[in-house]
């Protein structure tokens, strides 16, 4: 059996690892599998919503208002429209270059999202960035549960 680079690299950590007296690099315990497929999901989520944004309407030039986020976020139809209409609450809390950047990706507008991605200042670009994962999790907590 012939192992690759990265497969003799990670058989060695583990090795060393037990040699050192520590424990290998696996999750191996229930409570910690259990937190890991949390935060998996959770960056799945985020990323999927991400990766989403650019099949939906474009968006228009003037300051975003309440229900933009969600026009753009129902268009796609990864989401109910209940989380969607959450995201868009949440979304009005975003400076107008946050909001606008934030629904140029949900609607897939590439274009304007680059273009309005260079109009962001630091601290814009950081809350555009944060808002998809903090957003969903807030709104995940806040609505009720639905069966599936």
């Amino acid at each position: 059996m012939h192992f690759s680079g990265i497969e003799r690299r990670a058989v060695r950590n583990i090795t060393d690892r037990r040699h050192h007296g520590l424990r290998p690099i696996l999750v191996s315990n229930s409570k910690e599998r259990q937190i890991m497929r949390l935060i998996f999901a959770s960056c799945v989520r985020s990323t999927a919503l991400i990766a989403s944004t650019f099949f939906a309407a474009s968006c228009n030039s003037s300051d975003p208002g309440p229900g933009d986020f969600a026009a753009a976020c129902n268009s796609n139809g990864d989401m109910t429209a209940e989380l969607c209409a959450c995201l868009d609450e949440q979304a009005q809390r975003l400076s107008p270059e946050s909001h606008s950047f934030v629904i140029a990706k949900i609607a897939g507008d590439e274009r304007t999202a680059l273009r309005l991605r260079e109009d962001l200042n630091e601290m814009q670009a950081l809350e555009a960035g944060q808002f998809v994962s903090r957003a969903i999790q807030e709104c995940t907590i806040d609505l009720p549960d639905t069966p599936e």
